[in-house]
């Protein structure tokens, strides 16, 4: 008798614990809404320099709060990918981490973009956004 007794109290802790998460995931979803699905977006551009219009190589490109980074090749392109909301705003920076090494001592630079895409699940391409930057030389 003992052992039907803690095998009905296990059972029933089990069925109260399980009960719980799913008021808690209800609980939330009704607060919060349902949660919003987000998608790779390739993020590309060019740095140049304002003065010739020339690429600049080098030139680090940073999406802060998206732990995502990466530099200018040769032809001042670059290219990232982010996961982002239809609709989100996104900033990037620009700065010239190595000075007169690239051709110049750039001032650093920002831009903002939001993304825009099909919210169709099946859109068979990746979404892309192009930010651009052209770097003026330092004092």
């Amino acid at each position: 008798m003992l052992c039907v007794s803690q095998t009905i109290k296990r059972r029933c802790a089990s069925l109260l614990s399980v009960l719980a998460g799913a008021a808690v995931s209800v609980g939330l979803s009704a607060c919060y809404g349902p949660p919003v699905a987000t998608r790779p977006v390739n993020v590309h551009g060019t740095a140049t320099a304002q003065t010739t219009g020339s690429p600049v190589n080098g030139i680090a490109v940073e999406a802060p709060g998206y732990a995502r980074s990466t530099s200018t090749g040769t032809d001042g392109r670059y290219t990232m990918t982010l996961y982002l909301h239809n609709g989100e705003a996104v900033r990037l920076t620009a700065t010239d981490p190595d000075g007169p090494a690239n051709g110049g001592d750039f001032a650093g630079a920002s831009a903002v973009a939001t993304c825009s895409y099909s919210s169709a699940s099946t859109a068979p391409t990746t979404p892309e956004m192009e930010v651009n930057f052209t770097l003026t030389p330092r004092p």
